[in-house]
């Protein structure tokens, strides 16, 4: 089903579950826990909501497992292997199809895109995977490839956002073999590639168990204004491949769209402000933060790596730690092979180099990194917007349009990901939407 953004997939989803026979097994798998809760209220008592993690832990319960969130963590540490071996061994592990060796050194065959040395992230990869007493989140999913772990027979098998599945659920897919499969999801929110998510998703689903195709474009979120402007995206044809899809809609809700307008003097209270990158949103916090205004900024392992990077060593002041910073970052820069790679290390220390810059001193930078993440319940939102993908608000904010599509994006796939980005971002709106410029 592919079902467009506010098009009412979760209505669908439901709808089938209701038809399904009461004495089968029937599994509802969604995109996160938040999700699975939800769906759990709505569905009938003879469908199972879990997600994806959840299905596969309780059967590897049998298997005398522990669940050990941190194990490569502490692996590394043990090791003395850096950090970012840990983010790369995560993401490797989600791309595995099969649990046996040639798999793994198939996935491990590029690893020209990662910030750790490639002999790092070997040696944690499979530190990690022989340590079959512990289990870690990415472990989950992997571990239950094995020929020894065994699943109930399931009849129809539901899955939420099929768009975003990476290659380790597509493999569980074909391990469970299901009767009867319905996948839920919109090509066109498909923003997840960076995350291991499986490009083209749904059409491999598609081909590979020959499935039909509903389509719902009827959006009972945006208005008109709003669905003017996402279809515009959509059929953009200047940057890549038009969209073969449209929304319409029948609401007649009021609400404005501008582009180009100033910050405004305050935001409303439960505005939602995205952004593409964390840089441009942590320079509005601060601006936020030194006027008096309360907001959530939601970014928690930007927080980490500010702290890490601001903090200073032996007899260091604030002058020599953003030159440490500066020839940091050209060292790391000058060994990176990859474009992705680039694009992290310039992130993160342009955010550094913000903090720094409204500081007065080291101590003044400490308290800015604490206040712009000091009120995470409050109501107005700062955020990317592939962290606030499924969220809605009256009053949607994007800043820095320019930063969409990012100049790193090279192939085909990467330009239509970053289409979907602008598109996902506009319609998240079901009110009015504004672009602003910081």
């Amino acid at each position: 089903i592919q079902a467009g953004a506010g098009c009412g997939k979760t209505t669908a989803l439901i709808t089938r579950a209701k038809a399904l026979p009461t004495t089968q097994t029937n599994i509802c798998l969604a995109f996160n826990t938040d999700i699975a809760a939800e769906l759990s209220q709505m569905l009938p008592y003879w469908v199972r909501s879990a997600t994806f993690h959840k299905f596969c832990k309780d059967a590897l319960e049998g298997h005398k497992f522990r669940l050990h969130p941190r194990k490569a963590g502490d692996i590394a540490k043990k090791k003395n292997l850096p950090f970012a071996a840990v983010n790369a061994v995560d993401w490797l592990k989600s791309q595995c199809r099969e649990w046996h060796e040639v798999e793994f050194e198939r996935v491990l065959s590029d690893l020209s895109a990662f910030e750790a040395d490639p002999d790092d992230i070997r040696t944690l990869f499979y530190a990690s995977v022989a340590d079959e007493k512990k289990v870690d989140f990415n472990d989950l999913l992997l571990y239950a490839l094995r020929g020894d772990v065994k699943f109930p027979k399931i009849h129809t098998l539901l899955v939420d956002e099929g768009q975003d599945l990476s290659p380790v659920q597509h493999a569980l897919i074909r391990k469970w073999n299901p009767d009867n499969l319905v996948v839920v999801g919109d090509r066109y929110q498909s923003i997840y590639g960076f995350r291991g998510a499986e490009p083209g998703g749904l059409d491999k689903l598609k081909r590979e168990y020959n499935m039909d195709e509903e389509t719902l474009p009827e959006t009972f979120r945006c208005p008109p204004h709003i669905v003017e402007r996402a279809n515009a995206i959509l059929s953009d044809a200047s940057f890549c491949k038009p969209a073969d899809f449209q929304l319409r809609t029948s609401l007649c809700a009021a609400g404005t769209l501008t582009r180009g307008a100033a910050l405004p003097p305050t935001f409303p209270q439960d505005a939602l402000i995205l952004c593409r990158n964390n840089a441009p949103l942590l320079r509005l916090a601060v601006r936020l933060w030194k006027r008096g205004e309360r907001f959530a900024f939601q970014a928690s392992e930007l927080k980490w790596q500010l702290e890490r990077l601001i903090r200073p060593q032996a007899g260091e002041d604030k002058i020599n730690v953003a030159a440490r910073l500066r020839a940091d970052e050209a060292h790391w820069l000058s060994k990176c092979k990859s474009k992705t790679r680039a694009q992290n290390i310039k992130a993160r220390y342009e955010a550094a180099n913000i903090i720094l810059e409204e500081a007065s001193d080291l101590s003044d930078a400490k308290a800015a990194v604490n206040a712009v993440f000091a009120h995470p319940e409050a109501s107005l939102v700062l955020s990317t917007i592939h962290r606030k993908k499924g969220s809605e608000a009256v009053d949607v904010f994007i800043l820095n349009e320019d930063l969409i599509p990012s100049p790193f994006a090279d192939s085909e796939l990467e330009k239509q990901q970053e289409r979907n980005l602008h598109y996902v971002a506009v319609t998240r709106a079901n009110q009015n939407l504004t672009y602003i410029t910081i």
